[in-house]
């Protein structure tokens, strides 16, 4: 009995780091992704030249495609093609000029990204 108790308690163990290693790297790439958005929001707002928005919206997709591959191991293929998605309307949508277009869109992807952050944290209401 003793032993069956040691081994469930140990893999609990292990499921637990697992979920803080993966929570905390997943968190740490969204929240940086969110700061640049909000950071490319900023000098879309301010910025009339479109170059500096067009500049930044690349080197975020580029950050976004090297975490990609890592996050898809434990995020859904589908919420990271959302953020992807959105990523693209907003290049596209700087690209003609419409930038009040692409503040929306950035806003969406905000809040895709945000709830992605929310369904991998370790909650009840998660877990049932």
């Amino acid at each position: 009995m003793a032993k069956e108790f040691i081994i469930c308690v140990i893999v609990v163990f292990f499921i637990i780091i697992g979920d803080i290693t993966t929570h905390t790297y997943a968190e740490n790439s969204i929240e940086n992704l969110i700061t640049q958005l909000g950071e490319l929001r900023q000098i879309i707002q301010e910025d009339k030249d479109k170059d500096n928005a067009t500049q930044k919206i690349d080197e975020i997709s580029e950050f976004f495609n090297s975490k990609y591959t890592n996050l898809a191991y434990f995020i859904e293929h589908s919420e990271l093609e959302k953020g992807q998605t959105g990523l693209s309307e907003v290049k596209s949508n700087l690209e003609v000029g419409e930038n009040s277009q692409a503040i929306v869109q950035l806003d969406k992807s905000i809040t895709i990204l945000n709830n992605i952050n929310d369904k991998l944290s370790l909650k009840w209401e998660n877990i049932l």
